[in-house]
């Protein structure tokens, strides 16, 4: 488990690194303005193509960790529903793009034209799900490098050969996600090779009724980090969302480690339970992202506008207050995952419901006076809900005491000694010595 964490770990950085590096390239080419547009015209696929997966994606991962006889089945059934689904998210981009585009004509337009890529976009979700079900640790890394290395690379030729512009930019960002395809060729034949014949066989409905009781939290969580760009151009400027944007994309990246953790959590504690594994992981996730938080957030005045410009510089209050809120989620991420692996998405999807009206009436109450503040301090408002309430029913239905997933003990200092210890001889070259 060490190992898987800390290969997810790399690869799960690539995605914000490659985002993070092409971010002086995007500031030069495009602007402020520029970026908040290409956020607008952006986000609504990646919100649709998060929000239609009806919880198939969790559902997978928790079934075939230990139905692992099931997965063709599970396969040919997930990609039949969420086919239909994305027909159903490609009609829903094209009747929406005039009122999601806020009165922007170019926006409107990008929105509709993403509507195309709607479907293999939410298929794309159905392989990710397979692979964690069947613990291909490996496939989901690789399509995670893929596509942030496609997308910087793209960003870098079009900035080379002088076409980065809007619409050349608003291809490759929703292109480059469907170049993670390339990781799951042949996903069956690595699948079949971990298939337990002496597995208990699923019933047929169970599979969607898990995923749906899964999916309207997710979706309420999806919306919690995502619904504000899609909707602040309505009440807000280009600008103040282009600062946000750019802000949100920095505070993205400490997650890095709570998102491994967490998708490694749900597949082993689905296949065999251990609460003290689980509140290590939390405790040992939240002061890793503080570590990470503090040192960017100190930092951030130094570099946040070097790498987006000087433009970008009203954005750091808002890095500054979403770097906290991120901080916060580590606890609650893990305590998610793990009240989906026992059986209990409901308690988890009560929580984020709970942060995403709370979350909503600071949006609407805050965006039109504050803009990108307005929309920070919204955001970790939410969370802090989500948090409040994930650690509470952790306690409730499973008596873990709130300091058990916060407060570090010598058994975490020694597990995290033993991990650099490893990290550090995986990294080190090997010396052939014959």
């Amino acid at each position: 488990m060490r190992s898987v964490l800390l290969k997810t770990v790399i690869a799960n950085l690539i995605g914000p690194l490659s985002t993070f590096l092409a971010a002086p390239i995007l500031a030069q080419g495009l602007g402020a303005s520029a970026r908040g547009e290409l956020a607008a015209s952006t986000m609504p696929l990646t919100l649709v193509a998060a929000a239609l997966t009806l919880g198939l994606p969790e559902s997978l991962a928790f079934y075939l960790s230990g139905r692992r006889s099931d997965y063709v089945s599970a396969r040919n059934k997930s990609f039949i529903i969420l086919f239909i689904a994305g027909l159903l998210g490609s009609a829903a981009l094209l009747g929406l793009s005039s009122v999601l585009g806020g009165g922007n004509v170019k926006v409107t337009k990008l929105i509709s034209y993403s509507c195309i890529f709607a479907v293999p976009s939410i298929i794309m979700w159905a392989s990710r799900g397979l692979s964690q079900g069947m613990q291909l640790w490996n496939r989901l890394n690789a399509e995670k490098i893929i596509v942030g290395v496609s997308r910087l690379a793209a960003i870098i030729i079009l900035i080379v050969i002088g076409k980065l512009n809007l619409e050349s930019t608003f291809i490759v960002y929703v292109l480059a996600p469907l170049t993670g395809f390339c990781a799951y060729i042949n996903l069956k034949k690595s699948a079949l090779k971990r298939i337990d014949p002496n597995a208990p066989r699923m019933i047929n409905a169970t599979l969607l009724r898990f995923g749906l009781r899964v999916w309207w939290g997710s979706l309420a969580g999806i919306l919690l980090t995502r619904l504000d760009q899609v909707l602040m151009l309505t009440i807000s400027t280009d600008t103040e969302l282009g600062y946000y944007s750019a802000a949100a994309t920095v505070a993205d990246i400490p997650l890095i480690i709570t998102a491994a953790v967490s998708t490694l959590l749900l597949s082993r504690e689905a296949e065999s339970p251990k609460l003290s594994r689980t509140t290590q992981a939390s405790r040992l996730t939240l002061w890793l992202v503080l570590a990470g938080v503090t040192a960017t957030g100190t930092t951030a005045y130094w570099w946040f506008p070097w790498a987006f410009g000087q433009e970008f510089a009203p954005g750091i209050p808002s890095l500054l207050i979403l770097l906290v809120s991120m901080a916060l989620t580590a606890p609650s991420s893990v305590a998610g995952s793990f009240m989906t692996a026992r059986e209990r998405p409901t308690s988890r999807s009560i929580s984020l419901v709970m942060g995403l009206a709370v979350n909503m009436v600071l949006f609407f109450a805050l965006v039109p006076r504050l803009g990108a503040l307005g929309a920070a301090l919204a955001t970790a408002g939410g969370q802090l809900v989500v948090v409040i309430a994930n650690l509470t029913q952790m306690r409730i239905y499973f008596g873990v005491q709130i300091y058990n997933m916060v407060l570090p003990n010598r058994e975490d200092l020694s597990w995290a000694r033993e991990t650099l210890s490893l990290a550090i001889k995986k990294l080190k070259p090997k010396v052939d010595h014959t």
